[in-house]
């Protein structure tokens, strides 16, 4: 059993036509061939239409923006003294356990014997 496309070849007016067989790889190549050609114009669709989306948003975002950026910047410095209060409160909390660490460890009997070796 062959697979494959058959193209009719006119001939003669004496001869019948005859049945040529393109063969497998021919059909591949021309299948691979159509497949790029639908992803190129899907490509193009697509990149159009989105370019006509984001010119047509443009203003709305920098009109947005620009109603926008004092919110966003007072937000930000309304929360650094909470963020500087913070890392300080982490700060100091883990020195407490470090302290806390230390001394468990210095009170423990095995470090008499560990500070001797």
């Amino acid at each position: 059993m062959t697979v494959g496309a058959r193209l009719w070849l006119p001939g003669g007016p004496e001869r019948c036509r005859k049945q040529h067989d393109l063969g497998v790889s021919a059909q591949r190549g021309l299948e691979g061939i159509l497949y790029l050609l639908l992803s190129l114009m899907l490509c193009h669709a697509l990149f159009t239409t989105g370019s006509h989306l984001l010119s047509s948003l443009w203003p709305v975002a920098a009109a947005a923006w620009s109603h926008l950026l004092p919110a966003v910047l007072l937000l930000v410095l309304s929360a650094l003294p909470a963020l500087l209060f913070t890392a300080s409160f982490l700060l100091l909390f883990s020195t407490l356990l470090s302290l806390v660490g230390l001394l468990t460890s210095m009170s423990h009997p095995d470090f008499a014997q560990d500070s001797d070796q």
